[in-house]
């Protein structure tokens, strides 16, 4: 099977983008975490899935999955590439694009000098919605 796809950097992470609207891929964690292998796959940080929009009044849905297979809610450097990725491979002229995302809608802007702005929403402080576990703790060595 061919599958194209493109890679992309933003800020220390390398994305792999896959556009699910011009083509249909079947994928299970597995098979992510074995893209994901820089060694034996394409390698990467997070892969970033671009599909139609399940509400019409948004433009695509963005999913995100990290190396492992896991699927998280957001990513604003992801974000960013995204825009990038839609306008690019021109599925949109839009400059303010609407996105469904596993959280919630969110909306990226690509400004005159084509940065982007991504509006992710207010940020949850509430620690205890977090898993934490101090045998995880980064070690500091003197």
């Amino acid at each position: 099977m061919l599958v194209r796809f493109t890679k992309m950097h933003g800020l220390g992470n390398d994305f792999l983008v896959l556009d699910m609207v011009t083509q249909k891929i079947r994928l299970n964690s597995a098979l992510v975490a074995k893209l994901a292998d820089r060694n034996f796959g394409v390698g990467f940080d997070q892969l970033l899935i671009v599909e139609p929009p399940s509400n019409p009044d948004m433009d695509f849905r963005y999913r995100i999955y990290n190396a492992d297979g896991s699927e998280v809610e957001h990513c604003g450097n992801g974000a960013r590439c995204f825009a990038k990725f839609v306008r690019d491979k021109r599925l949109t002229a839009k400059d303010r694009i609407a996105v469904e995302t596993q959280k919630g809608e969110i909306y990226l802007t690509v400004t005159e000098n084509q940065d982007v702005e991504v509006d992710m929403g207010a940020p949850v402080l509430a620690p205890g919605k977090y898993p934490f576990s101090l045998m995880n703790r980064l070690l500091c060595i003197k």
